[in-house]
């Protein structure tokens, strides 16, 4: 693993390095060639890098569904991009294209599973739930609203908003024109309930999270 980072490191930094070669004016030819065998042999170390990685994820996520050991599924996301780089004149481009297809196959199963963990995440953050409420009800007291905003149920998925002046008008807006149920939704609420007060007559408006919702993680 150690070595597959420091290859990974060179790689970047000749990346830089040629980049900014070929940005500069004046060329000779002597120079020229010289970028391009140091592009080439650039292109051949990142292809070596990627066929190492390549087989550890063939190992590990292909058969098993789960990633290499120790290793940060962004590595492979890096590879990606690091193989997009090589350009179509260059002697590995046939190859890398070959196994830029592998890794992109890959990637979009790598994005589901990570974006499916981050999901059940927010749905557990019980906690997270409180702090968003109470950094909500603070924010309208400091713009001289009083707005009383709490939680409840379990894993705190009830979000109570009651404000003397809520009506039908107000409801509207935060519904329909401030996006605030989607993100409600997305911060793993199931629940949204506006009220005008707390006695016998207060209005209420129930907002329930759409049973086909899925949450999108910021």
């Amino acid at each position: 693993m150690k070595k597959i980072l420091f290859i990974v490191a060179v790689i970047c930094v000749l990346i830089f390095v040629v980049l900014k070669q070929k940005d500069r004016l004046g060329f000779t030819p002597e120079a020229q060639q010289t970028s391009q065998e140091s592009s080439a042999e650039q292109d051949e170390n990142s292809l070596s890098a990627a066929i190492q990685l390549n087989a550890q994820w063939e190992e590990t996520f292909d058969k098993t569904g789960k990633f290499p050991d120790r290793q940060d599924p962004a590595f492979h996301t890096k590879f990606v991009e690091l193989l997009a780089f090589i350009s179509p004149r260059s002697p590995s481009y046939a190859a890398a294209q070959a196994l830029r297809e592998k890794f992109e196959v890959r990637q979009k199963k790598i994005n589901n599973i990570l974006a499916a963990q981050r999901r059940d995440a927010i749905k557990a953050d019980s906690e997270g739930r409180v702090r968003v409420a109470n950094t909500f009800e603070e924010t309208f007291l400091k713009k001289g609203l009083d707005v009383s905003i709490t939680v409840s149920g379990r894993k705190n998925t009830t979000l109570e908003i009651s404000y003397v002046l809520m009506n039908r008008p107000l409801v509207y807006k935060i519904t329909n024109e401030f996006g605030f149920l989607e993100r409600a939704w997305n911060l793993g609420f199931e629940k949204v309930i506006l009220s005008n007060g707390y006695g016998l007559y207060t209005n209420r408006w129930v907002y329930e999270v759409p049973k086909s919702w899925l949450i999108q993680p910021y």
